[in-house]
């Protein structure tokens, strides 16, 4: 068995509204950020209309 550890720098969580634009969103916060690397997890959810 091999494994790595490592530690989180910073932790963003983005919400986007209706009619944003994703790719655009992310775009701007990694400038802004001066994101170098990371990963996304997201999930879409309708309000209470998603049952």
């Amino acid at each position: 068995m091999e494994y790595r550890t490592g530690s989180i720098g910073r932790v963003l969580m983005i919400r986007f509204d209706d009619g944003d634009d994703v790719l655009e969103g992310l775009k701007e916060i990694v400038i802004k950020e001066k994101i170098t690397s990371g990963w996304c997890q997201g999930s879409v959810w309708d309000g209470f209309n998603s049952f």
